[in-house]
């Protein structure tokens, strides 16, 4: 065996490793790349998962607050139409008292 043809079969060698190296490199650069992806496609579900459920809970909460507002508007309007009734009927009883003090 001459020791230039041994060193070329090595080189040859090596070179084909080298090649064989690049490629499981290629693979586990897309795969890690896969996995990447498939984590951020999770996250991004799952905010916006998060970000639909606290949408509810803030629409719920606007909805019961429109009723109470609702009922005390309402409570507002009939103490304010009790209140006109009442002073309705206290200047009716003055104007009474003042017709009585003005004939004296």
């Amino acid at each position: 065996m001459n020791p230039n043809t041994n060193m070329t079969d090595i080189i040859n060698a090596a070179d084909k490793v080298a090649a064989q190296n690049d490629r499981w490199l290629m693979v586990a650069c897309l795969i890690i790349i896969g996995i990447i992806a498939v984590c951020i496609w999770r996250w991004m579900v799952s905010d916006r998962e998060k970000l639909s459920e606290r949408l509810t809970v803030i629409t719920d909460r606007h909805i019961a607050f429109s009723e109470k507002l609702t009922e005390v508007v309402s409570n507002n309007t009939n103490a304010l139409s009790n209140n006109t009734d009442a002073l309705n009927e206290v200047s009716a009883v003055m104007r009474g008292c003042k017709g009585q003090n003005d004939s004296r």
